[in-house]
């Protein structure tokens, strides 16, 4: 029957249910779940999948408007999010007073976190709206010490206070909700690992079922910045833990599993204004666009340089710090409406030794690039080949998921004799066992087993049938990884 209905659906169709994907800001989800169920040939496997894009769209429509477009059981969402309700002992209510008392605070729980931290209330309301509802024996100083415990941990809490129509007097405090997420590292698609770069670290995030945030720490101020928040309760427990100060939100692009958790962030800050950057104005909060080629931010005593690297959106953005010793300068311009990049190094000592950090988004994977959404291939060569294959080749990568297995494999296929691609590929297969996350690779290593950063090579332009050509080597091969 499913096979049927594919059969029956006219061009208009197809193109009515990309423009609607589209308008979700959600499309990218979807083809993930068909790349999904391609690549395992077994729909079950791919509920991750799944669970991202029917969140990615309850959140762009709301609820109901967007049942229609999801196939399945809501319940299949196994997203772990409760609201905790502790009630007061001492004041002897009884089970209806008490039943009554929760009610109220479950709406009024749920009232704040549509006002403040949306994404979570809509997951919840996706996901059964659960509860827990406990006692608790030390009165209202218990319910105040559990209030001061969520507002340091950035939980969100409310406590309700009777109207004094029974049983208690006016103005009693009785019940507190609490939001309580339940996550562990075994539920993390990989484990939370550090890096160090000298005068900076960078904190890999696990985030949804295959995204990375990263935590970008100056170590001489504790100035923190975090690229793509989409699991902000994940990014403020590291920000805790490391006892930073959280400034700077670094956006590399407005999909809902990049930006998504923006304005969430934003609302459980208690610190001062954060500082959202981006090149695209669909991104929430954002306060310093990202408009042109090159542009210089600093966090604490790091210079960070943006690019902006069109295609896989409009408005994509990468960013990259870099630590120099004697003299060693990195600056880009923009020297045409074509997106070029020019980068010039002046080196005042060749023995010079410095690191360099790049964060890429969805431009740039190990192993692969991003599906071409609102771009061409022309701009994804330019990104590549003309912009990032260009810096040194010791350059730290950063990118956004967590795609490095499939992307070598695709690269196998494309060059099945490389045995660079081999032997990476049986490294990060031994990580992923271990949880161990695949980023960072580098520059140089891209060069040697991404396809999409050799359609320069013979090699390459042979399986697509267009030596000569690199950027139609470069459609060629994104339409190949698509269709395959």
């Amino acid at each position: 029957m499913h096979s049927k209905r594919e059969s029956s659906q006219t061009k208009d169709d197809i193109d009515l249910l990309d423009e609607l994907l589209n308008k979700t800001n959600c499309a990218h989800l979807h083809y993930k779940v068909q790349d999904c169920i391609a690549t395992t040939k077994d729909w079950r496997k791919c509920q991750a999948e799944v669970k991202e894009f029917k969140l990615c769209t309850g959140v762009s429509y709301g609820y109901r408007n967007i049942r229609p477009l999801l196939s399945g059981s809501l319940n299949t969402l196994s997203v772990h999010n409760k609201l905790v309700l502790v009630v007061r002992n001492d004041l002897g209510m009884t089970k209806g007073k008490i039943a009554a008392q929760c009610s109220h605070a479950s709406v009024e729980c749920y009232k704040a976190a549509m006002q403040h931290k949306p994404q979570m209330a809509k997951m919840w309301q996706m996901t059964g709206q659960r509860k827990i509802v406990v006692s608790i024996n030390s009165g209202k100083k218990g319910l105040e010490e559990l209030s001061n415990v969520a507002k340091s941990y950035k939980v969100l809490s409310c406590i309700v206070y009777d109207a004094g129509a029974t049983q208690v007097k006016a103005g009693t405090p009785t019940v507190i909700g609490n939001r309580l997420v339940h996550r562990s590292l075994t539920t993390m698609h990989s484990n939370i690992i550090t890096k160090e770069f000298g005068k900076f670290k960078v904190q890999i995030l696990p985030a949804l079922s295959d995204n990375f945030m990263y935590l970008l720490i100056d170590n001489s101020t504790k100035e923190a910045a975090i690229v793509d928040p989409v699991a902000p309760d994940v990014v403020w427990d590291a920000v805790r833990k490391e006892n930073v100060k959280l400034t700077t939100v670094l956006t590399t692009h407005h999909h809902w599993d990049h930006a998504g958790g923006n304005k969430e962030l934003i609302n459980s800050n208690t610190n001062d204004q954060l500082t959202v950057i981006g090149g695209d104005d669909r991104i929430d909060g954002l306060t310093v666009m990202i408009d042109t080629h090159g542009i210089d931010l600093q966090l604490g005593t790091l210079n960070i340089k943006c690019l902006r690297t069109p295609c896989h959106t409009t408005g994509h953005v990468c960013y990259y710090i870099n630590e120099g010793k004697d003299g060693v300068v990195f600056t880009g311009y923009l020297t045409s409406r074509k997106s070029k990049v020019m980068l010039t190094i002046t080196m005042s000592s060749m023995t010079s030794l410095f690191f360099l950090y790049f964060i890429l988004g969805d431009t740039l994977f190990l192993g692969g690039c991003g599906r071409f959404f609102e771009g061409t291939a022309t701009q994804m060569y330019e990104a590549l080949i003309k912009i990032l294959s260009q810096l040194p080749d010791n350059t730290a990568v950063f990118c956004g998921h967590e795609y490095a297995i499939q992307n070598l494999k695709f690269g196998l296929h494309v060059e099945p004799s490389n045995q660079h691609i081999l032997t990476k590929l049986e490294d990060i297969e031994t990580k992923r066992k271990n949880n161990v996350p695949s980023v960072p690779s580098t520059i140089g290593l891209e060069k040697l087993i991404n396809p999409f950063m050799r359609v320069e090579n013979e090699s390459v332009q042979k399986v697509t049938e267009t030596i000569g050509d690199p950027i139609k080597t470069m459609k060629m091969l994104r339409d190949l990884k698509n269709n395959l």
